[in-house]
């Protein structure tokens, strides 16, 4: 097919367009020990009435695809694979709905994983395997801790996921420098057969990151040494053990360093977005997902507390999220994202109205939830039987004060009142403006000068559809090439 062909030519010829992959995958690593086949045909042997299988991987991961279902297909070929790729949310949750559309009997998930607890089929997680100097590395953090010069401080081993495989060993050798050293496991790995056993004691978790601890009661009592990349993994651990050190080291670079981002001016960031949510009056409920356990108990929570709090809400799937995709919501004042631990702290300012998470929403209007320095990302903590729940009230006693954003005076609860969501200002000291905010949809698309086309019903004459163009976009039948 010449250049020209694929731009002007037949439609027909376009579309049966095949393209050539090289027999052999990348070489920088073995396919069979990075994606861990051997691993996957013994978990799917295991599960019984299995016919179909989907195969998820992330958009930097699909090039191997190919290459890893023929090795799955010679050693199970009683089994149809499917691959599935541009997910409909995160790459790193499990996409249960595009696995759905095959009947698959079970999913394999490649690649970086937000942890995130799933039901419906039996799912297996496989993070790859990245190279990893465990001497170096080790060398390295002892240096750090030792810089700091703080007698028998706990400290907790957390990594990557595509560490998973050589943590245990990494550990082993790190607590013979660091004695007083533990191991988080993550969540869904009981079947890589770990060789550290974790010690009783009260059982510790942050975002899919478990420990044992008999030193301290909460997170922050620890210290934390990170294996791995600046990342959005890195961050939200540091935010939510925003009272803990945190030394990492970068296998990639073989650098290791102290963190010093500024957590508290993160935190400052989020406080004040509390304080915005607390003068919206229509909260836009953003579905970030539908594979991860208990999202319709969060969203059914979050419409009950913004109810109490005298606000209206609305629902939103929308996908992945982009600023024109939520720009089409223009009467909504503020967006709370339900979503996985991972992906649900949104920079807002990319946004036309700010994104918050369902913790910190509750902060704004659960009178039973005050702030103690604590936070969290992962809404299932908020649930009952979480970590972190407080129980709703029954009624949200109506209370008055000023915002710290805009000056107002702002209410949260239930009011009566006519005067309710209306401020006055003062243009002289003869005359006042009555500003009206709207609290449901409704009254704001009946506030605007253009509601849309005018039908005009009556005076338009009635014409016959008639026939459209056929064919495809890039040359539709009949026109001149």
């Amino acid at each position: 097919m010449s250049s020209d062909d694929a731009f002007y030519g037949d439609g027909a010829k376009v579309i049966s367009t095949t393209i050539n992959i090289n027999s052999n995958p990348r070489a920088e690593f073995d396919v069979d020990t990075f994606y861990e086949v051997s691993r996957c045909v013994e978990w799917l042997s295991s599960i019984t009435h299995v016919s179909k299988v989907a195969l998820q991987f992330p958009d930097e991961l699909l090039p191997d695809s190919v290459f890893v279902i023929k090795i799955l297909q010679q050693h199970l070929p009683q089994i149809s694979f499917y691959i599935l790729a541009d997910t409909s949310y995160g790459s790193c949750c499990v996409d249960l709905v595009a696995a759905q559309h095959y009947n698959a009997d079970a999913l394999i998930h490649y690649g970086n994983s937000c942890l995130s607890p799933a039901s419906g089929i039996p799912i297996l997680w496989v993070f790859g395997r990245a190279a990893l100097d465990i001497a170096d590395c080790c060398e390295q953090l002892k240096q750090l801790v030792s810089s700091t010069k703080t007698e028998n401080k706990s400290y907790v081993l957390m990594y990557e996921v595509q560490y998973a495989y050589i943590a245990d060993e990494l550990f082993l050798m790190a607590r013979t420098l660091i004695p007083t050293l533990c191991l988080s496991h993550l969540r869904g790995t009981a079947n890589l057969n770990s060789t550290v056993t974790s010690s009783e004691g009260i059982r510790l978790e942050v975002n899919g990151r478990s420990w044992s601890s008999t030193t301290g009661a909460k997170p922050s009592d620890y210290d934390v040494l990170y294996i791995g990349e600046e990342g959005r993994t890195l961050n939200n651990l540091m935010l939510i053990m925003n009272g803990s050190k945190f030394f990492s080291y970068n296998p990639s670079r073989r650098e290791s360093r102290q963190e010093t981002a500024s957590v508290n001016k993160a935190l400052m960031k989020r406080m004040f977005l509390i304080e915005k949510a607390k003068v919206a009056n229509i909260i836009g409920i953003i579905v970030g997902t539908l594979a991860v356990a208990d999202y319709l108990s969060i969203h059914k929570r979050l419409k009950e507390l913004i109810k109490k709090a005298g606000r209206k809400s609305y629902t939103i799937v929308v996908g992945k999220l982009n600023s024109a995709k939520l720009a089409n919501f223009m009467e909504v004042d503020m967006f709370v994202l339900v979503g996985c631990a991972e992906n649900v702290l949104v920079d807002s300012k990319e946004y036309f109205k700010p994104i918050i998470t369902p913790y910190e929403l509750e902060l704004a209007y659960n009178p039973s939830r005050e702030w103690n320095g604590d936070y969290t990302t992962d809404f299932q903590t908020l649930l009952p039987n979480g970590s972190n729940h407080q129980a709703l009230p029954e009624k949200v006693n109506v209370e008055t004060d000023v915002s710290l954003v805009t000056g107002a005076i702002r209410t949260i609860g239930i009011t009566d009142s006519a005067d309710d969501g209306k401020q006055v200002a003062v243009q002289d000291r003869s005359t006042a403006v009555v500003l009206s905010h709207a609290k449901t949809a409704g009254e704001f698309l009946a506030g605007r000068t253009w509601v849309g086309l005018e039908r005009d019903l009556g005076h338009t004459d009635i014409e016959k559809a008639r026939e459209g163009q056929t064919g495809i976009a890039m040359g539709y039948d009949g026109e001149a090439t």
